[in-house]
């Protein structure tokens, strides 16, 4: 293409998900000029391309008002046969993003005056109600004399609504805030966040979020808080840090009034040099509490209507025979005391409290034991009056059952189920006991979150769900299907607290107490998993990118699958930092208020480190995510 419109195309600048830049030549008043030709989605129908075009123009035109020193004016909008384009001023300099390439730290003078700059024209866009939505160093550009000019204004809306039609990547995310992440309303805060993004990046040489996968770094945006700067660099005092953490706060409303409020902070803490030394501080030298895994709290996520955004692999879901159980009748014939030794395995420290079945003067012993298959087999045993068939999905293997064993148990009703005629979901028995809460014995992957270990004691019984609650069954019971991903037997997601709440209400049961979920995950085991990881939990090693059908890991001893990856699981609990209650606290139920509520489990996107019984994560009530699901309690 030689030319579009009146303009002369001279050489391709660069190319994007949207289209193709070309320097240009104005020949009406002899001016070199920027033309950005925008691509639409070839997947696209013709109505959803005439909307694009219609969205375009009206985003493309807001965008040409704004009138700033720092904002790369757009002259004119076009359009020629099927192609779109602008015609842009042409700005001679280098992206921030080439700057940053290599890693380097840029010097802090010159770091204030680039982020002074994106800063003002920022804040003067907001005040126009235009938000950027993309602010990162490719947008970015800095001329030889060190004036900055941002680009691309209101094209990021167009550009996500173009390839997300067709569940192609809207690329990384590393600059997103993660309101944005997650689709939900946006103002200028998430383009304050961007810009807090970048400081970080220009001051100490890496983005504050770092992972091997777009999964994992979006998790990380929406649910973790990064390494303090000082930590990372001794020269940089903690107000320094403050500062960013503040920009980069969770909440749209925690973050600073303004772009400009946030960078005149930055640059008044830069002056205060806690440690008179210059480079990076040795990580070796760095205390290790202070690379601990944190979690940051995402305050008031309230009315966010969020759908985290991450890439779909299209894998085809095949059941495993050998994953599949026989089938089983109810039982409720009193298990005979057994003892199972297994020299290899540690020693269960969970204690059976007396039940209805064991009767008053039963003595507290350790975990009861795992199911026996004579109980399992099927038609072997008699069902009770409230009889249903059983699923074929119920069979307990005696052999993953049995391989953490090594105490003698009394209870009567471990692997009993029931199925509920409200949902038609099989629920485990889950007996009382006593059990040690949070980060297990020699587990060097425990966070602060997970500590301090404590003794809790489970006093009454329950029955809590075998599996995550799937598709078919939400949809059967609430009527609608809000799932990422879909198949009739993959866990429901997209489903905030409240609504998982009400579901587990509306079939006559409850969200299991933090305590109660870790408890049932152990099932009597004292280490951070209950079987070698790959043999139970799909996590981003194995997932292939998405969710799984359920059961079709090995279950734990008590009968119960996907308790770790998969999906998360929400539990009751608001989100505390580190646990507060007393040893020997009896069915505790977490902090009294709170922001945040507690994930349980691990998921397909995030890694090894999530699949561990005491991993907890604090997401906010409101939010939905395409790795989270629920189960529920009865009693």
């Amino acid at each position: 293409m030689e030319s579009i419109g009146s303009y002369r195309l001279d050489a391709e600048l660069g190319h994007g998900a949207m289209g193709v830049v070309y320097r240009g030549f104005d020949p009406a008043i002899g001016r070199a000029v920027a033309i950005k030709i925008i691509r639409l989605n070839e997947f696209a129908t013709a109505a959803e391309k005439a909307e694009l075009r219609f969205r375009f123009a009206r985003e493309a035109t807001a965008a040409g008002k704004l009138s700033h020193p720092n904002i790369v004016t757009v002259h004119q909008l076009g359009e020629q046969g099927d192609l779109q384009y602008l015609v842009l001023e042409l700005v001679d300099g280098q992206s921030l993003e080439k700057t940053l390439a290599d890693g380097q730290r840029q010097d802090r003078g010159i770091a204030v005056s680039i982020l002074t700059q994106v800063a003002g024209a920022l804040d003067y866009a907001h005040g126009e109600g235009i938000v950027h939505r993309d602010v990162k160093p490719a947008n970015i550009l800095v001329r030889a004399d060190g004036k900055v000019k941002i680009t691309d204004f209101g094209i990021a809306r167009i550009s996500s609504q173009t390839v997300t039609r067709s569940g192609l990547s809207m690329g990384t995310p590393a600059y997103m805030a993660p309101e944005q992440i997650m689709s939900a309303r946006v103002n200028g805060q998430a383009d304050q966040f961007s810009l807090a993004v970048i400081a970080y990046q220009m001051l100490s040489g890496r983005r504050p979020f770092i992972a091997e996968t777009e999964p994992g770094l979006i998790f990380k945006i929406v649910s973790e808080e990064p390494q303090a700067l000082h930590e990372l660099d001794r020269s940089f005092s903690p107000r320094t840090s403050d500062v960013l953490r503040k920009g980069l706060a969770k909440d749209p409303n925690q973050r600073y009034g303004t772009c400009a409020g946030f960078v005149k902070d930055l640059a008044e803490s830069l002056e205060e040099r806690a440690v008179s030394i210059s480079g990076p501080f040795p990580e070796a030298l760095i205390p290790a509490q202070a690379s601990a895994h944190r979690v940051r709290k995402w305050a008031s996520a309230a009315k966010l209507g969020v759908t985290v955004l991450a890439v779909i692999l299209l894998v085809v879901f095949l059941m495993h025979p050998s994953r599949r159980p026989a089938a089983v009748a109810y039982s409720n014939a009193p298990a005979t005391a057994t003892s199972v030794e297994t020299p290899a395995s540690p020693k269960a420290t969970t204690t059976a409290l007396p039940t209805a079945d064991s009767g008053p003067n039963a003595t507290p012993a350790a975990s009861p034991a795992p199911p026996d298959s004579r109980k399992a087999a099927p038609g072997a045993a008699t069902q009770r009056s409230d009889s249903m068939e059983a699923s074929a999905m119920n069979r307990v293997d005696d052999s993953k059952a049995n391989r953490h064993y090594t105490t003698k148990v009394t209870s009567s009703r471990v692997g009993d189920f029931k199925m509920n005629p409200r949902d038609g979901l099989n629920y485990m028995w889950i007996p009382p006991g006593r059990f040690t809460m949070g980060c297990s014995p020699g587990d060097s992957e425990c966070d602060e979150a997970e500590k301090p270990p404590h003794e809790v004691i489970i006093t009454k019984g329950f029955w809590l769900g075998q599996t995550p609650v799937t598709e078919a069954v939400y949809e059967s019971v609430v009527g609608k299907n809000p799932s990422y991903f879909k198949g009739t037997n993959l866990p429901v997601e997209e489903v905030s607290w409240d609504e998982a709440r009400r579901y587990c209400t509306t079939i006559g049961g409850r969200l299991p107490t933090e305590a109660e979920w870790e408890y049932a995950a152990r099932a009597g085991t004292t280490g951070a998993r209950y079987d070698d990881l790959d043999e139970v939990a799909w996590h981003t090693g194995n997932s292939g990118g998405r969710t799984h059908g359920v059961a079709q890991k090995g279950p734990n001893a008590w009968g119960l699958y996907d308790m770790l990856g998969n999906v998360f699981d929400w539990v009751a609990d608001w989100y505390g930092d580190r646990y507060s209650q007393p040893n020997e606290t009896q069915d505790p139920t977490g902090p009294p208020s709170g922001t945040l509520r507690v994930l349980r489990g691990g998921c397909w996107m995030y890694d090894s480190k999530g699949a561990r019984v005491s991993y907890r994560v604090g997401y906010a009530p409101f939010a939905h995510a395409h790795f989270v699901g629920f189960r529920c309690v009865t009693e």
